[in-house]
């Protein structure tokens, strides 16, 4: 027999912990990816790149990582109602299909132009041969996430596993970042 774990057998405080980490990880995405939208509109460099020094976020990034950010931030402020659920799933799958469609740019070798749909001069200002595309790391990472954001309230199961390997992905880029490993972090 399996065992059946709902919310009400869980501790409340460890609920609002979990809401609150939900929440704070929805505002700092919102507010990267505007920061990012603004360094490209105005030509900031400082405000591309999260951490200075490092590759600047891809507008294409930034607009799958905004509407991650809105649809999650939603989430956490509302209970489910067919207008609100829409919208989060409009948002969660436009963040999948741009980054689906990257990865099948990498994968495929094809060049779909969706990396120059948004301030593609600028992009192409940059000395990498496809200078507007997310990274195969980067458009995972959002891919799991769209899904996960899809899924969570119908396939609980299944979301939480997207969200696991997302955090997997993305700490094991930090780890390649700060030991050095560029084959873990670049495509």
């Amino acid at each position: 027999r399996g065992i059946a774990l709902s919310v009400n057998h869980i501790e409340p405080g460890l609920v609002r912990r979990m809401h609150y980490g939900a929440s704070f990880a929805a505002g700092f995405g919102i507010v990267a990816a505007l920061a990012a939208l603004l360094g490209w509109t105005l030509h900031i460099s400082a405000l591309k790149s999260i951490v200075p020094g490092l590759a600047t976020m891809k507008p294409n990034t930034a607009t799958c990582l905004l509407c991650c950010g809105v649809a999650l931030w939603i989430k956490t402020r509302t209970t489910r109602r067919t207008g609100i659920d829409r919208l989060v799933d409009i948002l969660a799958l436009a963040a999948v299909a741009i980054s689906a469609a990257t990865l099948l740019e990498h994968f495929l070798s094809i060049d779909l132009h969706i990396d120059r749909l948004l301030f593609g001069q600028q992009a192409a200002e940059d000395a990498i041969p496809h200078p507007g595309r997310m990274s195969v790391g980067t458009a995972t990472c959002i891919l799991l996430t769209g899904s996960s954001l899809l899924l969570i309230d119908r396939v609980i199961r299944i979301g939480q596993v997207l969200v696991i390997a997302t955090i997997a992905f993305t700490l094991t880029d930090l780890l390649g970042y700060f030991y050095g490993i560029h084959s873990l972090y670049k495509t």
